[in-house]
């Protein structure tokens, strides 16, 4: 019924899906967006990791208080979330452009999340520090929902 009733365009109709393994695996959106997601996976690998003994050595800084400094950066995180599906949507009616509207607000929000962590070589204070891993943080999950 739905075959039936469903409306093509001549592009779609003409287009071709390849199932070959090779073609997949070598197809350029494919390979970008796999690129993308390690790069998002190796970053939260990283923040996970990486963000306590950085306070801890840094700022000698006790466990607990790390744990409650870094509630900052995964709250943030939390909002860009949010942020992103509304933005990707928006992108999209506006411009009718899954590349807009997805694979470019991908990669606009890596960017700006490795340009967040770039201050954290300079910076001494902590609230600075905080502010720039939260930014960093929110960057880089500000797309999960165009993954």
């Amino acid at each position: 019924y739905i075959q039936q009733h469903k409306k093509l365009s001549a592009t779609a109709a003409d287009t071709s899906i390849s199932l070959n393994c090779r073609d997949i695996l070598l197809n350029r959106t494919f390979m970008t967006n796999t690129l993308a997601f390690f790069s998002f996976g190796y970053f939260v690998f990283f923040a996970i990791t990486w963000f306590p003994g950085y306070l801890a050595k840094t700022y000698q800084l006790k466990l607990q208080e790390i744990g409650l400094l870094l509630i900052a950066p995964w709250a943030t995180a939390s909002l860009f979330i949010l942020i992103g599906g509304f933005l990707s949507d928006w992108i999209w009616k506006q411009t009718e452009s899954l590349r807009f509207a997805r694979s470019y607000l991908i990669g606009m929000s890596q960017l700006l999340s490795a340009l967040s962590l770039v201050p954290l070589l300079f910076l001494q204070d902590l609230n600075w520090v905080l502010f720039f891993l939260s930014l960093g943080t929110g960057f880089a999950f500000l797309p999960n929902a165009s993954f």
